[in-house]
């Protein structure tokens, strides 16, 4: 839990800390051109009196409506602040996924050195204990199949290849998260896309069909800002979810691998001991003649 929370706060600074930078260098340059007073010189004759001069009407600041990151989500609204939460979430979860989902942590070196070797002189409790001490998916492999020992090698390989594939199932569900996200956020830029086309004919409707042009691309611009909000985070999650379970079916395939691997020794010690029946004659051809 501490890890996740970790993780959330690093997405959280990485994230605004781009949408600042990135916002910066999208405002335009302020207005440096000096006042009329300070440019009239001392010598300058004085108007008449009486006469004014026309004064321009002040200018209305332009909207930002630039592509930075930062300016795509103030301008999506309450549905973009949603989808800004849906990233901070998924990179959240990548970033986990990214620590968990390891050769080191999942096929320890360690651990393959200690329990192949335990396994070939036969301590089998050292190698139980090898286990504990390396906390892994190998290890809750091995110890399934260990502890099935007694009750000889069909057991064995039955319990290994059932832990195998309920940790395999586990840690699918972990990047599930990013496939959850991936298919919501395209649909919330969808629902931002149809209220702002709503909001953009509603002012048309609401004006005899003469509502004015700047109030038409708000809307409209509202509608399409959501959509690229929603494909920004959306593509790069369900990307995430494709590469973390390709991982996943790799180390899987490589765990299997090894346990055959490290637990033959013990197979053809159980099989010598006497572990499995031997195979009996079928037929009268098959036995002995009497004496």
């Amino acid at each position: 839990m501490a890890r996740t929370i970790v993780t959330l706060i690093l997405a959280i600074v990485l994230y605004l800390g781009a949408g600042f930078l990135s916002a910066q260098n999208d405002q335009p340059a302020g207005d440096t051109a000096p006042s009329q007073a300070a440019d009239a010189a001392p010598g300058d004759a004085p108007q008449p009196q009486g006469e004014t001069l026309p004064t321009a009407a002040p200018e209305q600041p332009a909207p930002n409506t630039g592509t930075s990151l930062w300016v795509l989500i103030k301008a999506g609204g309450w549905v973009g602040a949603i989808i800004f939460l849906l990233s901070l979430a998924a990179g959240a979860v990548a970033i986990q996924l990214l620590l968990t989902i390891r050769r080191k942590k999942l096929l320890p070196e360690e651990l393959i050195d200690q329990f192949s070797e335990m396994v070939k002189t036969r301590r089998y409790q050292s190698a139980l204990s090898s286990c504990r001490k390396h906390p892994s998916l190998l290890a809750t492999v091995l110890t399934a199949g260990l502890k099935n020992f007694e009750a000889g090698w069909d057991d064995v390989e039955k319990g290994a290849s059932e832990s195998l594939a309920q940790e395999t199932a586990r840690l699918y569900r972990r990047s599930d998260f990013l496939a959850v996200i991936g298919n919501i956020a395209p649909m919330l830029g969808l629902l931002g896309t149809v209220l702002g086309m709503v909001a953009a004919f509603g002012e048309l409707a609401a004006s005899d069909g003469l509502g004015r042009f700047a109030n038409l691309a708000q809307g409209i611009y509202f509608a399409l800002v959501t959509t690229v909000d929603g494909l920004l985070v959306a593509i790069p999650a369900l990307a995430l979810y494709s590469y973390f379970n390709h991982r996943v079916a790799s180390f899987s395939a490589e765990a299997a691998e090894l346990a055959t691997e490290m637990f033959r020794p013990m197979k053809r010690h159980l099989l010598s001991r006497g572990a499995v029946p031997p195979v009996r004659p079928n037929s009268p051809a098959d036995q002995e003649p009497a004496k």
